[in-house]
């Protein structure tokens, strides 16, 4: 397998996508941002037909996807092993979740774009739900497509059969059937009494309204300084691109929560230094 990382490919996402993050990365696993289609070009999304960007992106005038030689190998690597993607732009994610009457929210590097007004390009966009809410995704997709849950390099539809997680703090893809393209990825997030969870630190819990916030959009987001640390855990080159656009437009109180949550992971990551 080419270019394996410390923490290896990511399957469960960004936190935050994770996700986690972007979000995000699970607590074990592989990396999942082996997508090589850019978000923001016309997908084709399950029965829901053609879609755009999301209303006030501007795909022409966002930052190029910055990657590596080696996260393109990666990225072809594990396509070839799991198959294609084609994933959803945030208009048909939208669409999708629409009905689903538990929260949802962005993770990663889109909701990083949505608090900096800063578009770059991106390989697909990450949700994330509570993990205790997964039947009710399950219902809310019906026959309009397949989940099926990963953890590590365990992967498996659910179905009536098998119709449970892992673990957690495992992800989610979709597809429309067997023969389609993957077009939607979500890291879960564990929750405890109703509170949204790290999977990272379990003792870093919160309300949904206090970890997310809704944008002008109506679409809810993981906080900023959420997203980072989780990205902090990466140091791929959009994460540290992320970090450099968003660090300056965060509040006092938020420099110095996710300051003190770097050091909890790593006392000495570079961000560290720059964050003065």
């Amino acid at each position: 397998m080419p270019c394996r990382t410390a923490i290896g490919p990511r399957v469960l996402a960004s936190l935050e996508g994770l996700v986690m993050d972007d979000h995000q990365v699970g607590a074990v696993g592989i990396r999942s941002d082996r997508r090589c289609a850019v978000v923001g070009l016309t997908s084709r999304v399950m029965t829901m037909g053609k879609h755009k960007a999301q209303p006030g992106t501007s795909v022409a005038n966002a930052e190029p996807l910055i990657a590596t030689d080696c996260d393109a190998a990666e990225t072809a690597y594990w396509s070839r092993l799991y198959g294609r993607w084609e994933p959803l732009p945030p208009s048909g994610v939208v669409e999708f979740m629409t009905g689903f009457d538990q929260p949802w929210w962005v993770v990663g590097g889109w909701a990083i774009d949505a608090f900096t007004d800063r578009p770059r390009q991106h390989e697909d966009v990450d949700i994330s739900i509570f993990a205790s809410h997964v039947p009710a995704l399950r219902a809310h997709v019906g026959d309009r497509g397949h989940l099926w849950n990963l953890s590590g390099e365990d992967m498996r539809p659910l179905t009536d059969r098998h119709p449970d997680i892992f673990h957690p703090a495992s992800q989610l893809w979709v597809r429309e059937h067997g023969d389609a393209p993957w077009v939607l990825d979500l890291p879960l997030t564990p929750d405890r009494d109703g509170l949204w969870t790290n999977k990272f630190i379990p003792d870093h819990v919160g309300r949904i309204e206090d970890v997310t916030w809704v944008a002008r959009d109506r679409i809810r987001y993981l906080n900023p300084e959420i997203v980072l640390l989780f990205k902090a855990r990466k140091g791929r080159a959009k994460d540290e691109r992320d970090f450099e656009v968003t660090w300056p437009l965060l509040t006092e109180a938020q420099q110095d929560w996710l300051r003190d949550m770097i050091r909890r992971i790593d006392d000495h990551h570079s961000w560290l230094a720059l964050a003065t």
